[in-house]
């Protein structure tokens, strides 16, 4: 097992020593991780306002365990994580556990330099991740930290409840995927660093209002482990464009639960109904395709299912009113 113990608060030091530790060197703020370990990347991104972020792509070769340590400086991390399970993962936030089998999930977690935070990861897990290190400084400047002091508070005090863990939506998985996509290549720094932001602004605006509202009446519960179900039913969904989406029985045996509920708490969770979620998901994939100018219209109407060329010109334009031709003329 590959393991790893560090309390840094700054990740081009991480960077410096995890690099040490796997005997590599670091190549333009890269660290290429050995083929023994893991088939992938860290990559260390300084942000603009003394933020900094890490992403993190590989499919691990061997177990692997890391943690950070409790700081007295205090600073918040925002991780956006799409990990496919091989077997097993267990997270730790200070001393309470989580243990996960078998599945995908992608989701949105804040932690706290004021509480140990650990992970062990089976061999064969997929892990693809942005993680942002975030001041309080920052917070204060840019923030209204007055409001947002006792939010952020109240959350970290339900530490590993399944309520911290937030699922990502259309927006979330769009402005993902095109970070990961161009973070490895030749993206305008401006355009990924913009992206990274849209992401934690929408968190931290979308916790405010959710922690704001806890009391308001709700027709609909999700309970904590049906959230992580159907973050799963969502990581089907958005696997593979190039054939029909699953069928809602199959969905339905994901989640455990009947179709009818399935459908109901999906939308209460994603905004979106089972296949609108699909094929919004798939338009905004098209998007990013486009934009990196790597594909022809056909070969991106291809790669997400579609045989004819017309039919994909329809659905753009109809989640973006105009057509793709236009997005890149």
């Amino acid at each position: 097992m590959f393991s790893i113990d560090y309390s840094h608060t700054d990740y081009a030091k991480l960077m410096s020593d995890m690099a040490h530790k796997m005997h590599v060197k670091l190549k333009r703020n890269t660290l290429v991780i050995p083929e023994d370990i893991a088939n992938g990347y860290f990559k260390y991104i300084p942000l603009g306002n003394g933020l900094q972020c890490m992403l993190s792509d590989y499919t691990l070769n061997q177990d692997m365990y890391m943690q950070r340590n409790r700081s007295d400086k205090e600073f918040y991390i925002l991780r956006f994580d799409e990990i496919s399970i091989s077997d097993t993962l267990m997270v730790k936030i200070d001393n309470d556990y989580i243990r996960e089998g078998k599945q995908n999930r992608a989701s949105v977690l804040l932690t706290s330099s004021l509480y140990d935070f650990a992970y062990q990861a089976a061999k064969n897990t997929a892990i693809r991740s942005i993680n942002v290190l975030i001041t309080r400084k920052w917070l204060k400047q840019y923030l209204d930290i007055k409001s947002m002091d006792k939010v952020l508070q109240k959350y970290l005090q339900l530490k590993t409840q399944s309520y911290n863990f937030a699922p990502f939506d259309i927006e979330y998985r769009a402005l993902f995927n095109e970070v990961m996509d161009g973070g490895d290549v030749a993206m305008k720094r401006s355009i990924l660093e913009n992206r990274i932001m849209m992401m934690v602004e929408k968190f931290l605006t979308h916790l405010y209002q959710k922690l704001n509202q806890l009391t308001e009446d709700d027709k609909i519960k999700i309970s904590p482990d049906e959230i992580k179900r159907l973050m799963e039913v969502e990581s089907y969904l958005v696997k593979d464009f190039s054939t029909p989406p699953p069928p809602i029985s199959f969905l339905s045996r994901v989640a455990a639960m009947s179709t009818t509920t399935l459908k109901n708490k999906f939308k209460k969770l994603y905004g979106n109904n089972l296949y609108e979620y699909f094929q919004k998901s798939r338009m905004h994939r098209a998007k990013i395709l486009l934009l990196s100018q790597k594909y022809s219209i056909k070969e991106i109407g291809s790669q997400l299912g579609y045989s004819n060329l017309s039919n994909f010109a329809t659905a753009f334009k109809k989640e973006f009113n105009r057509l793709p031709s236009q997005l890149i003329a």
